[in-house]
Order: structure tokens, then sequence, then C-alpha cells
């Protein structure tokens, strides 16, 4: 170990100077960071500087304890912040430009060349440990709220939902009263899909994927399944059941639903009677096909691609009240990849058309037949 090394001395001595040129190029670069005051900023800059010095000098240990500031204080500040992971990589790319720029003016010689190319390991070393924390952080956190809608929620608005069905299944000599269990009702049955569906954005967001777990089913059935859950809620509605062929495919039922749902949903919502449920088997006997057809005016070709991105808006442009997160497109688009299908859509002035071709066992499934 070295203590008069010309690279960490220099770090030693400049950490002010060092800090001021920072601050200024996320000035520039980063602007909206600028909220921050300026030893949220600056935060633990001096001990990762420090840490660098030991580090080039050979002081392995003493240069993690620097680096260790880095990542439990600065990432986790930012974390704090609400700063997202694209600008903390991005604060830590100007830091290494700055440090590098700084020591520009230490007369190099080959001590000085290895001492940067060791320097550059301790950056990367550090960098790696202060996202790996963050990002660390960030899913559990995120866990966390998973299970607070999943749980700490969503029980007692079952018995908020279970409340109001069973005054509704009871005569009531007040209609005022029957209408007010109804809107109970209702109003429970729509949060706890909500729920469902930010539970299900989450898990796919953390790169679990929707989980699924295929078994053998009649998807004709699973159509007709889907079509009278949403009859139920709107009788007024015209939708229609058309299959044809064997429809049997290695599925999950309460998934398939749930796509269904969605899209028959999004069809009630944008498109006009009636509203067609179709399934049949392709050609090659290997996958099954579902379609859900409305018959309202086209979606624009700008926004086809746009339109299983999630918190979407109508994509009819149309200024009416949202009913749901908009996250019902993105989630069919979900519950197909897990099955190994894709969700299309076509639309012209005839109609439009989500489109699914199932395959009868997904890729990598082991069927179970229990």
């Amino acid at each position: 170990m070295d203590p008069h090394h010309p690279v960490a001395a220099h770090l030693r001595s400049h950490v002010d100077r060092i800090s001021d040129a920072w601050v200024r190029a996320i000035g520039a670069r980063l602007p909206h960071l600028q909220r921050l005051e300026r030893a949220a900023l600056v935060d633990h800059l001096p001990e990762l500087l420090f840490g660098l010095a030991s580090w080039v000098e050979g002081d392995e240990q003493a240069g993690r304890r620097g680096f260790e500031a880095l990542a439990q204080g600065h990432a986790l500040q930012r974390l704090g912040h609400g700063v997202d992971l694209e600008t903390l990589s991005t604060e830590y790319q100007i830091l290494r430009n700055v440090i590098l720029e700084e020591l520009l003016d230490v007369e190099s010689s080959p001590l000085v060349r290895i001492a940067l190319v060791r320097l550059n390991d301790g950056i990367d070393y550090a960098v790696n440990e202060a996202v790996k924390r963050y990002t660390t952080r960030r899913d559990k956190l995120r866990e966390r709220f998973i299970g607070i809608l999943g749980h700490d929620l969503r029980n007692p608005l079952n018995a908020v939902a279970l409340a109001g069905a069973q005054i509704t299944a009871h005569p009531c000599n007040e209609p005022k009263h029957e209408r007010m269990a109804a809107t109970i009702q209702r109003s429970s049955d729509r949060m706890i899909r909500m729920i469902a569906d930010v539970i299900d954005f989450a898990h796919a967001h953390l790169g679990q994927g929707i989980p699924a777990v295929p078994k053998e089913n009649d998807l004709g059935e699973i159509c007709e399944e889907a079509a009278q859950e949403l009859r139920m809620s709107q009788p007024d509605r015209d939708i229609r059941v058309q299959i044809s062929g064997d429809l049997r495919a290695h599925v999950d039922h309460d998934r398939l639903i749930q796509a269904l749902s969605n899209l028959i949903g999004n069809a009630l919502q944008h498109g006009k009677d009636p509203i067609i449920v179709s399934a049949e088997e392709a050609d090659d006997r290997q996958s099954v096909t579902t379609r859900v057809t409305n018959f309202g005016k086209a979606i624009p070709v700008e926004l086809i691609d746009l339109l299983f991105d999630p918190f979407r808006a109508g994509h009819d442009g149309a200024d009416r009240p949202r009913t749901n997160l908009g996250l019902g497109l993105y989630i069919v688009q979900q519950i197909s990849l897990a099955h190994g299908a894709i969700c299309k859509v076509t639309s012209d002035e005839a109609s439009t058309v989500f489109e699914i071709c199932w395959p009868r066992v997904p890729i990598g499934v082991v069927p179970n037949r229990d």
C-alpha cells in the first residue's frame, strides 16, 4: 500500500472541487435534480472519493467502506426521493467523467496510468454495488405494495362485497336501500378487479410475468363462461358466442376467463353490438384461435401499437369517464405470453378484432391432467 500515491493524494485533497464540478454537471445534464438541496445532491460523495483513494493505494477493505456509503447512502437516498434507475445511472456516468477530468491535472507516469485503470475498476465496483442495492430495495418495496393490495386491502373489500350481496339477496321494503346495496356490490366488485389488475401489473414489471398453470380445458366452454359473466353485468348488450372444432387445449382456466373478459369488456366500452366471441380449431390442429369482434369505428393506425401499453387511455380518443385503470389489454397480452401465445389486432371501418392463437400445449409446459 502506498500512502503517498499521487492519484490518491489528489482525490483526498480536492474533494470540494470535485463535489462542486459534479453539482454543476448534474445541473446541466439532470436539471430536474436541482430540486434537491446541495447536501442531498453531494450526499456521500466525500466517502466515495476517500474510498477510491484507498482502493488505488491497494487498501481494498477501506475502499469498500467508501463504496458502501454510495450503495447504502446515496442510492437508497435517491430511491427515497423518487429518482428512477435511469437517472441514477446517469448520475454515476457523470461522476466518473468528473473524477477522470479532475485527475487530468495529475502528472502522467506509468504509476499514474496503472492507478487510473485501477480507479476505473473501483468505480465499476462501487456503482454495481449501488445499483444492486437500489434495485433490491425497490423490488422489496414493490413486493410489499403487492402484499398490501393482495391482503390488507382486498380482505376488507371482500367483506364489503359479501355484505352487499347478502343485503341484495334479502327482500327490502325500501327501494332506495336495494339500490344502495346494489351500488355497494358493483363498486366493491369493480375495486376488487382493479386490485387484481394492479397486482398482475406489478408482478409483470418485476420480471416475474403473470403466473399461469395450464391444464386441459375446453376453450369453447371458457368463451361461453366469460360471455355469460358480461351478459349478467350488462344485460342490455348483445354478446354472442360462436364455436367450432376440437377446442381442447392446455390453458389456465381462470387466466383465460380473465383475458377474454377484458377483451369483451373493452369491446363493450368502445364498440357497437353485436359483440362476437368465437373459438375455432386451427387448420394444423396444433392450436385454438379465439377472437373478440365488435363493430365500432376503426382504431387509428397510429394507436394500434399502443393498445397494450399499461395505463393507456381509450383507443377511440373519446373523452368518457374511466371505468378501469387502463391495464386490461396489457394484462391480456401478458396472459397470452404466459401461454406462448400472441394477441393480434386488426381494425377497419367494418370491425375490430382481437385474435389470440393459443397453442394446445405451451412450449416448455408439461401437461397437467389433474
